[in-house]
């Protein structure tokens, strides 16, 4: 077997490992996810076997779990489970389409968008505290819920009521609970700024480019999607 040139790689010194060349140097890593970088001759050494014992090398690679020899499987044991830990963890991101009505037709739209008079699409106040218990069920102790649309502030009343419940039933669970929003904000205004702010929910938006552009592809009627957005 060659291995950068190596045309016999030791079996018995090096323990499990991968390698990648960057920049000339040797990015080495194994299977629970530690790694050192070798010049090109640190790593010949290493593949072939031949570092003594004692040596700074050898420490340097011992420590990393990279020797046969000095394998240590509690540490590797530990490691892998520190790095799989959130396999235990339960989700931890939801999401709460609060309506599908939207005062802008993006050309690029892939939300199944409903015009503004639909409001049979919006979230009730019932369905959202649903949502909001079946997501503090999870396993997780921190949740992050997102508020999408549509346009969620359409549908502003039951995301104000979905935040204040979450936020009281997160603390009768005893669990952390952070709220986000994505928005076109050009609905928003200085009393549901206070509010979000006020509850510390995190604001996102998109801005695609120049004002024609930003307005060519996101269409507010009778008013510029980009100076909307701009302004908050």
């Amino acid at each position: 077997m060659e291995l950068a040139g190596i045309t016999k790689p030791s079996v018995t010194f090096a323990g499990f490992f991968r390698y990648r060349v960057v920049d000339g140097a040797y990015v080495v890593t194994n299977a629970q996810g530690d790694f050192v970088i070798l010049t090109a001759a640190e790593f010949r050494a290493f593949a072939e076997g031949t570092i003594a014992p004692g040596a700074e090398l050898y420490e340097k690679l011992r420590r990393g779990n990279f020797i046969r020899a000095e394998f240590d499987v509690p540490m590797a044991v530990e490691r892998l489970k520190r790095r799989k830990r959130f396999l235990g963890g339960g989700p931890n991101l939801h999401m709460l389409v609060v309506t599908l009505r939207c005062n802008e037709t993006c050309v690029y739209c892939h939300a199944s968008r409903a015009n503004m008079d639909a409001v049979q699409t919006d979230m009730t106040a019932e369905i959202a505290e649903k949502s909001i218990d079946l997501a503090l069920g999870s396993s997780s102790p921190f949740i992050t819920i997102e508020f999408q649309g549509g346009e969620p502030l359409v549908n502003y009343p039951v995301l104000q009521h979905a935040i204040r419940y979450g936020q009281r039933r997160a603390q009768e669970a005893g669990k952390s609970v952070e709220f986000t929003m994505v928005s076109n904000l050009s609905l928003m205004d200085e009393e549901k700024l206070a509010f979000l702010l006020d509850h510390r929910v995190q604001i996102c938006t998109s801005i695609d480019g120049p004002e024609h552009l930003h307005d060519k592809q996101r269409k507010l009627i009778a008013s510029s999607a980009f100076n909307a957005a701009v302004k908050w």
